[in-house]
This record gives C-alpha cells, structure tokens and sequence, in this order.
C-alpha cells in the first residue's frame, strides 16, 4: 500500500467509512533451480561426447525446408557446436543460415559463369547485379552466424565450449577408427 492510499484509509477510518482493502499482490514465481552442466574436463562430459558421437547427425527441425546443396552446409554448421548444446530454435536458424550460404555459392557461380561486368540494355558497362545478391546475402549470413554465436567469440566459458567440441570430434574418430580399424575403407 502506498503512501497515498494509506493517508486516504486513515482519513476514511476517522470519518467512520469502510473501505475496501486493496488485495494482496499476487506472489511472484519461484525461479527454475539452475541445471548445472556437466564440466567439459569431467567422466561425464566424455560419456555424453561419445554418447552424442554414436547418434546419427542432427537434422533440419520438420517445418524447415533444406535445399540438397544446403545440406552440405548444414553438417559443417552443425559440427561446430556439441549436439546436446543445440537448442530448438537454433537449428531453425542454422538451416536459414546453411540456405544463405548455398544461394551464396550458387550466385557466385553464376557471376563467374557471366562475369563481373555486363553490359546494360543501353549498352553500358556495370557491375553484375548479382553482385548486390551476393554481398546482401553475406550481410545476412553474418547476423545468422552472431545470432548462433559463431563469430569468433562464445558465449560462456570459451575454453569450456571448446573442449566439449574436442571431445566430442575424438569420439567421433574412435567411432570411425571402430569401424575401419585398419584404414581400408575409404
């Protein structure tokens, strides 16, 4: 009850006046208790890193559509981060972001196929249009990779990041070292 409320009851309660009291604020929710993850250096963090080593690769979410060329990309951005630190909708966006950098290749290819200048309906010299395409579509897989985190800098402990990458890259190889040990397959 605020000052002004109380000043207001008093004045009420002199003047022999009922008034209602305000209800009492509603309690606020407790806070989720905080799941402590498992430190990357520990027996735990190996068994989770050969756990998630021996899953098939993790796939676009259902309602996300991949082209095959971005496929290609989206391993590569998957890989980069351990399986069991992906959330939901991280994966939307790094299928948004696999999808960029295949139109990115994709327009590449074609300005080298058209070459970096062309001509104009009157005849004049400028630079490929697809050009524009290309650097708009760098722009947008830069804002993606910073959304994922994937610029340079983690969140977090960075040194703790990159061990449950390394851990899991060496189950990984274990796995495949299981599957050939003798190096015949290729």
């Amino acid at each position: 009850m605020t000052g002004a409320e109380r000043a207001r009851a008093c004045r009420a309660a002199k003047a022999g006046k009922v008034i209602a009291a305000a209800p009492p604020p509603e309690p606020k929710p407790l806070p989720a208790p905080k799941v402590r993850k498992a430190r990357s250096d520990s027996t735990d963090s190996a068994i989770i890193a050969m756990a998630n080593a021996s899953k098939a690769p993790l796939m676009p979410p259902m309602h996300v559509s991949l082209t095959e060329k971005a496929m290609y990309f989206w391993g590569g951005i998957i890989e980069s981060r351990a399986r069991d630190a992906w959330t939901t909708a991280e994966l939307v966006t790094a299928a948004a972001l696999a999808n960029c950098q295949a139109r990115i290749e994709e327009e590449e290819y074609l300005i080298e196929a058209e070459g970096s200048i062309t001509t104009d309906i009157m005849g004049k010299d400028q630079i490929n249009p697809r050009a524009k395409l290309v650097e708009i579509y760098h722009k947008r897989a830069l804002a993606l990779m910073r959304t994922l985190r994937m610029g340079g800098t983690a969140a977090g402990d960075p040194a703790d990041l990159v061990k449950g990458r390394t851990l899991e890259g060496a189950a990984r190889k274990m796995m495949q070292d299981e599957d050939d040990p003798h190096g015949l397959l290729a």
